[in-house]
């Protein structure tokens, strides 16, 4: 019996060993060929989600500029708004101010023909006036020889009043006239991180999402992460801090902006911060047409290892279906060899202990 349970223990060892080997070959294999296929399929998705969001981000922010933009112009036409007394301005701007609450819109401003703020009203009230003249805003110049019922969306500039004051905005304004006569501009002020942060939060891919809004002459006019490349024009800054594959970047973007349509693209690009780690991410970019010739372009990033988080389950349950194969597989195997086992042991047992002849 002694040689029969060797024979049991070994072929025991043996199948337990090959199956072990074997199976666990054939999941490593399992994950690294099927994970990969998933990953790349994941990336597209995720690209191709990041781009509808995008698309979605600019028309969201276009029809509300629009829209914005008209209440502005219609507002401005209204005779009680040049009227010399303020009370009159005063509550029609308060109403306006309430009926945009819980917007990106801070306030609106008065302005008058010599470029000094007469009236303030915001979101926290009536705000105060600064002797500093407005006379050098680009909105300021463009009312002076504008049309009445025209709007003109400035270049997004820091604001100096109001409850937007120290934030970036863009003002959006239109011509004021008195009896046919230039007499100053409604302004008022879209706070740009409101802007973007209230179409866009909700819906992008992780916390991790960059948003940019880059001027149709590549200046890099806002970034809801970092500060850094604002105010600078993209092509310039790709210039003076150039890395592998800022060429094909800067090609990209001179392309989108020529083109003024929307697209995607896969980059490696560098972190804006002290450590400068490159990171491949998914970016996803569309026009917004301001009118009159002015187009603002919004991107969307995400690092690509955040948008393969959503793999965690797809991993999880293929862990999972390996493993339950490979038991089930070792069970039979360990089985099976006892049965063998068995089999083979009592054939030699018999064998051995045969009668001999004569006996």
């Amino acid at each position: 019996m002694t040689k029969a349970r060797n024979i049991i223990v070994s072929l025991y060892n043996n199948v337990f060993v090959f199956s072990a080997v074997f199976f666990a070959g054939l999941g490593i294999a399992i994950y690294i060929l099927m994970g990969k296929g998933a990953a790349s399929m994941l990336s597209e998705q995720m690209l191709h989600r990041e781009q509808v969001i995008t698309r979605s981000g600019a028309s969201a922010i276009q029809n509300f500029l629009v829209i914005y933009g008209n209440s502005v112009s219609l507002t401005a036409q209204n005779d009680l708004i040049v009227s010399k007394n303020l009370k009159e301005p005063e509550t029609i701007l308060k109403k306006l101010v309430e009926s945009f609450k819980g917007t990106p819109v801070s306030g609106f401003l008065l302005v008058d023909e010599n470029g000094k703020a007469v009236l303030n009203l915001n979101i926290s009230g009536q705000g105060l006036l600064s002797a500093e003249s407005l006379e050098d805003r680009d909105y300021f110049i463009w009312s002076k020889t504008a049309k009445s019922g025209e709007v003109f969306l400035g270049k997004p500039v820091i604001s100096r009043l109001g409850a937007s004051k120290g934030k970036m905005i863009v003002p959006v304004s239109s011509p004021i006239f008195r009896a046919g006569k230039y007499a100053g501009v409604l302004t008022s002020a879209v706070v740009l991180s409101d802007l973007t942060s209230g179409f866009l939060n909700p819906l992008k891919i992780s916390e991790k999402s960059e948003v940019y809004l880059i001027g149709n002459d590549g200046a890099i006019i806002y970034s809801d992460r970092f500060q850094e490349p604002v105010g600078k024009n993209v092509f310039t800054y790709l210039g003076d801090n150039s890395f592998l594959g800022s060429k094909y970047i800067k090609s990209e973007v001179q392309k989108a902006l020529e083109g003024k349509k929307e697209g995607k693209a896969r980059v490696v690009y560098p972190i804006f911060d002290q450590s400068g780690k490159f990171l491949e991410r998914l970016v996803a970019y569309a026009p917004i047409n301001l009118g009159n010739g002015q187009f603002w372009y919004l991107a969307v990033s995400t690092p690509i290892k955040d948008a393969l988080i959503f793999m965690a389950p797809f991993y999880t349950r293929q862990i999972i279906l390996t493993i339950l194969i490979f038991i089930a597989i070792l069970i039979y195997s360990v089985r099976f060899s006892r049965t063998v086992g068995f089999r083979e042991g009592h054939n030699l047992y018999h064998k051995e202990n045969k009668p001999q002849n004569g006996a």
